[in-house]
């Protein structure tokens, strides 16, 4: 084999005849290069994993040692190859060119194809200065129709996509509100995109531009007839960080169902669901040093549906209105009434469940489902 200088390499590109390419051509501009045909002294290398349009112009550009302007559709294959062949002034002059589209970009389909690039290279190429570029250009502007364009179909939606959606939108919460509202209604469960927003999306400014609607979502996510604990837990801890970033805790509807803290509830729970009858729940909460306010509806329905699987019957009404009343004792209790965060109100939950339990137990759920939930309460 001769030296570099007189030496060629074949290049095998798709469903085409194979290129040859003067090999100090490549190894002077790639390190990647370098090491497979200096270094290993392979005389071919295979590139069938591009688009062999893209690979010519990838090929010309390395003996130019310039990035002339080019066909968009293919901007996205020489950009993976600049990048897998480490050629870093091709990477610079890829991101010079992206960053000259999204600054002329004016229509929604010169923003979409910006943005779907920007997307790929954070994705594929885990690299996000691209995105950050087009964050920068459009995220303080009235970006409207292009995020309606993917919220769209938001069940289909790729869930990493979310993120950079709502970094374009910047203060603009009430379309991913809109969402929100339409796919809670949609579905019994909280979907997986759903979630993801809620965990990415700034609350503290989604409560404080709009209260009462996102207020009224998270109350809607709390009565779905399918939503798993485990969401529940992570959209109710959402929930309380939004609401203490804005107001005092004392303030917040009881109605929301909140879940406090939860290693304190995680020992509450332990011991009542190993309780087999209401009055020893009763006694099992008197024991349990815990502030009831890290109790709510929603625990103590699940709390009370276990009780009545483990009995395989739905407690008399004579049971129901004993524990009700020794609930109200409770609620009595000097030590709970010097607590700020007034857990009577909790407590009424409680009560409020137990007889909304026991009435769509007997009337609607019956042993089946009864069983069904309490292997899901499990779980928690």
């Amino acid at each position: 084999m001769g030296t570099l200088q007189d030496t060629t390499t074949v290049i095998m590109i798709e469903d085409s005849d194979p290129l040859c390419v003067e090999t100090r051509i490549l190894v002077k501009n790639s390190p990647v290069f370098a090491m497979i045909l200096d270094e290993c002294r392979f005389e071919e290398h295979d590139m069938t994993d591009f688009d062999p349009d893209a690979v010519r112009i990838f090929l010309t550009m390395l003996d130019d040692g310039k990035m002339e302007d080019i066909d968009p559709g293919l901007f996205r294959e020489v950009n993976k190859m600049a990048v897998a062949f480490e050629v870093q002034w091709l990477q610079n002059q890829c991101k010079e060119w992206i960053a000259d589209k999204i600054k002329t970009a004016d229509t929604i389909e010169e923003k979409t194809f910006c943005f779907e690039e920007c997307y790929f290279v954070l994705k594929r190429l885990n690299r996000g200065g691209f995105m950050g570029m087009f964050t920068d250009q459009f995220g303080r502007s009235d970006e409207t129709d292009l995020l309606l364009k993917y919220l769209s179909d938001f069940q289909q939606l790729d869930v990493e996509i979310i993120y950079p959606l709502l970094q374009l939108a910047g203060s603009n919460s009430e379309v991913f509100l809109k969402i929100l509202q339409e796919d809670v209604a949609k579905h019994p469960y909280l979907s997986k995109n759903a979630l993801h927003l809620l965990e990415n999306i700034d609350l503290k400014l989604c409560f404080q531009k709009d209260r009462e609607q996102w207020s009224k979502l998270f109350d809607d996510i709390t009565h779905l007839s399918e939503v798993s604990t485990a969401d529940l837990r992570i959209t109710q801890r959402l929930l309380i960080a939004a609401w203490q970033s804005t107001h005092s805790i004392e303030s917040m509807p009881a109605g929301f169902n909140v879940l406090f803290n939860s290693a304190d509830l995680d020992s509450l729970l332990r011991k009542v669901r190993n309780q087999k009858s209401l009055s020893s729940i009763v006694e099992a909460v008197r024991e349990e040093e815990t502030d009831l306010i890290n109790m709510s509806e929603l625990i103590f329905r699940d709390i009370v549906t276990v009780v009545y699987a483990s009995n395989n019957k739905i407690a008399t009404q004579e049971q129901i209105n004993q524990f009700i009343s020794d609930m109200e004792k409770i609620k009595k209790v000097k030590k709970y009434k010097q607590v700020k965060r007034v857990p009577w109100l909790i407590i009424d939950n409680m009560i409020k469940t137990v007889r909304y339990v026991t009435e769509y137990s007997t009337k609607v759920l019956g042993p089946n489902l009864t069983r069904k939930l309490s292997k899901q309460t499990e779980s928690m």
